[in-house]
């Protein structure tokens, strides 16, 4: 991997554990919708980071989730419970950023910063 790529994926590693950190401290707060927010975009950035490592880039949010169902879950380099908590998480950010009245359990976000 050349040394560009590596400061690439070095980079959107370090915004996912920044964004997990980030909701990591909401969570205890009981900020459930930030929550699900920040956890989203840490699975996001560390997708994006692993897509780089191929040198597989995208822009838009389901181009980059499709990318990575293609390349890494269909070819079986990775299981499918990380595209399904990836999906699951897109669709509760979205919830939560836009819906009116959008609720998210406690226990659904525990579920997932374990």
């Amino acid at each position: 991997m050349s040394e560009s790529r590596a400061t690439l994926v070095r980079h959107r590693l370090s915004r996912a554990a920044e964004a997990l950190k980030e909701a990591k401290v909401l969570a205890t707060e009981g900020h459930t919708l930030a929550t699900v927010s920040r956890l989203y975009y840490a699975v996001f950035y560390a997708t994006q980071a692993l897509l780089a490592t191929k040198g597989i880039e995208r822009r838009s949010y389901a181009d980059i989730i499709s990318e990575f169902d293609r390349a890494f879950v269909k070819s079986r380099l990775i299981p499918t419970v990380y595209s399904r908590t990836l999906h699951q998480l897109a669709q509760k950010r979205t919830m939560a950023d836009y819906a009116d009245f959008a609720e998210v359990e406690q226990a659904e976000v525990m579920k997932w910063l374990s």
